[in-house]
């Protein structure tokens, strides 16, 4: 899988430094220069049509309501969020840029005039065949309210990043999408909630080469939407085998409903949905919170794969997902977790305190590894031969028989059957959970949504999963780069490489809310230069890259706990960014 190259965080401070600036204020003139906030022009429309690849678009807060479509340009960037006053991007005010770094104080909301049904696209890209080089950057933009029988809000393509924007209460036409990405491009730490009958996010990539990187989502949070909030689609093939085309990651998605009254759902997810037209090209969905999502219909309370589709869930929280069949037929209707074919790779995940009909996790040919699934109601359904290895499977049962096992490795074949005990696997009581719900299934009151929220699926000491598990299986069972994905458990511990492990999602203790960081506060690495070399103090061990003004990433490095020093070759302006323990930290840097 190809490593994933981000160059775009360098438009963080690009702002000011060589690009020219068209000011917008709704108080502002079109037939104005747009050169300062005192000569600001009135639409983000005619700023756009203005604006040259270099420009950025700085819009004041205030409603932008336009009856045109706003064709954004390659390698111009419109940012939102200000008062009308700032001289940089980086005085726009947020009340907490940790955990919600898409709530400005002010904010910048476009939409359709009216916020009345229209067959308007709200962004669109006119030359959809050109191959883009120029990063263009949409920044603390809301959309609020634009309803549209256009099947999309917005279209976007490879270089192309949406970041720190919110799209609320919007709709577009049955089936349709709110942001529509292919060929690449990426959505960082943007808000989706409130919109309806339609993907919040739909990605679709067609190729990965040398011009065209995977589709990134990083740091969002989607919640409240009804219909599906997440499809990842691919289609064509990739220029690599294995390739990762689409990457989501640390993101949460939560309370979204596919239950929609008078309709049946088939074939979608209450979370995200799956599908991969094409064995090489891998989507991955890593170090996510997949909780309170309802189904009802075919498909997934939480995740549905489709088709056989290649994809790695790892290191994911589910939970508290409600799946309904509206179907006779309950061993091909879904559940919380749904793998259709045999694509899937699940590893690493906690699987607790789902509920619904029948079944809990729907398996056929997929690979389940290190599991922790437990207190759901419902079944662990297999069919077909899915490959098991490490598994805690704690089951209260929706129908007869017992799921109520653990599995260091089976080679069950169930022939379309219940998946009830069988010779290879032992029964036991209790794994030794060290805090777990006192409840099976749902939280259906806030006492006990605050109790799963601090619930502690990690194992005792004296827990009969510990050492029960078998690594040489997964190191058999995978190719170097996918082990080097799965190797470590939900809270981030490395396990072994040989001999035992333990069975279920943890090595380790659980740490922070189940091992999966839902902060999006940035890190504490001290960045700084003296002389020709750059200094990074850090208290664990983590990786820096050093990007040139123009983006293009000159340095990387592994960083060791205490102080790091690294030669800078020459003059200039760069942007640093540090990922380790402590989170994130970017800080722009001279050198003289």
């Amino acid at each position: 899988m190809k490593k994933l190259f981000t160059s775009v965080v360098a438009l963080l401070f690009y702002a000011g430094v060589n690009a020219g600036v068209i000011y917008v204020s709704g108080s502002g003139d079109d037939s104005k220069s747009g050169a300062s906030w005192g000569d600001a022009m009135k639409t983000i429309v005619a700023a756009m049509n203005k604006a040259n690849s270099g420009d950025q678009i700085w819009a004041a807060a205030g409603v932008y309501e336009t009856d045109q479509t706003i064709n954004y340009k390659e390698g111009v960037s419109l940012y939102g969020g200000f008062s009308g006053s700032e001289t940089s991007v980086d005085q726009r005010e947020r009340a907490n840029a940790a955990t919600e770094p898409w709530k400005f104080s002010h904010e910048t909301i476009i939409r359709a005039v009216n916020g009345s049904t229209t067959s308007l696209r709200l962004f669109d890209r006119v030359d959809k065949n050109a191959i883009w080089s120029a990063e263009t950057l949409f920044d603390g933009i809301v959309v609020d309210g634009h309803k549209t029988s256009n099947g999309r809000v917005g279209y976007f393509k490879e270089k192309v990043t949406l970041q720190n924007c919110i799209f609320r209460n919007c709709s577009a036409a049955s089936g349709g999408s709110i942001t529509y990405f292919e060929d690449g491009g990426k959505i960082l730490y943007c808000l989706c909630e409130n919109n309806a009958i339609v993907a919040s996010i739909d990605l679709r990539n067609n190729m990965v080469n040398e011009n065209r990187d995977r589709i990134y989502v990083e740091g969002c949070l989607l919640q409240n939407n009804l219909y599906t909030p997440i499809k990842a689609q691919t289609s064509n093939t990739s220029d690599e085998e294995g390739d990762e085309t689409i990457l989501i990651k640390k993101t949460t998605v939560r309370n979204n409903s596919c239950e929609i009254t008078g309709t049946t759902q088939n074939g979608d997810a209450g979370a995200i949905c799956v599908h991969n037209s094409w064995n090489n090209r891998w989507s991955v969905i890593e170090d996510c919170i997949i909780e309170g999502n309802k189904i009802k219909g075919w498909g997934g309370a939480a995740v549905f794969v489709k088709g056989g589709s290649p994809v790695l869930i790892n290191r994911c929280v589910v939970r508290n997902n409600e799946y309904r069949r509206s179907e006779s037929t309950w061993r091909t209707t879904g559940g919380t977790m749904h793998d259709m074919g045999g694509g899937a790779i699940i590893a690493n995940c906690l699987i607790t305190n789902n509920g619904g009909d029948d079944n809990s996790v729907y398996a056929t040919l997929g690979v389940y590894m290190n599991n922790t699934i437990s207190h759901n109601e419902g079944l662990v359904t297999l069919e077909n031969g899915p490959t098991m290895m490490n598994n805690i499977i704690d089951q209260d049962v929706a129908r007869t028989g017992t799921a109520e096992v653990y599995t260091y490795f089976n080679g069950v074949t169930a022939e379309s059957e219940l998946f009830t005990t069988a010779d290879d696997n032992v029964v036991i009581s209790d794994f030794g959970f060290k805090s777990p719900t006192s409840f099976i299934g749902l939280a259906t009151d806030d006492a006990k949504k605050g109790e799963l929220q601090q619930a502690d699926w990690s194992l005792n000491e004296s827990s009969m999963a510990k050492g029960k598990g078998n690594v040489d299986i997964i190191v058999d069972s995978f190719d170097e780069t996918v082990y080097a994905k799965v190797s470590n458990d939900l809270a981030g511990n490395a396990r072994p490489s040989s001999g035992e492990i333990n069975l279920g999602a943890y090595q380790g203790d659980a740490g922070v809310s189940s091992g999966i960081d839902d902060s999006r506060a940035e890190g504490q690495a001290n960045i700084y230069v003296a002389g020709n070399k750059l200094v990074v103090t850090t208290s664990s061990t983590g990786s820096v890259e050093v990007y040139a003004i123009s983006g293009i990433c000159i340095q990387e490095a592994v960083l060791e706990a205490g102080e790091n020093m690294f030669d800078i070759p020459s003059q200039g302006i760069y942007l640093v960014r540090v990922n380790d323990n402590t989170g994130m930290t970017v800080r722009k840097v001279i050198v003289k």
